[in-house]
């Protein structure tokens, strides 16, 4: 299990479900996510762009579910 915690740590699990996803090792590690404060997420699609991720990862609901 991989526990990301707070928007520093958020692109792991994003790159282990996109650039990884096909990898046998990496595709079924769990992921928990944990946010301590909502209000400063650090989200940008620029980041996203300057790494090299879709647009379309960026969709919080693909990713988030609360």
């Amino acid at each position: 299990m991989i526990h990301c915690h707070d928007w520093q740590t958020a692109l792991v699990a994003v790159l282990l479900r996109t650039s990884y996803s096909d990898d046998p090792l990496a595709k079924h590690i769990p992921v928990v996510f944990s946010i301590h404060n909502m209000g400063i997420t650090g989200s940008s699609k620029d980041v996203m762009e300057r790494v090299g991720l879709r647009q379309s990862v960026h969709r919080r609901s693909k990713y988030f579910n609360p």
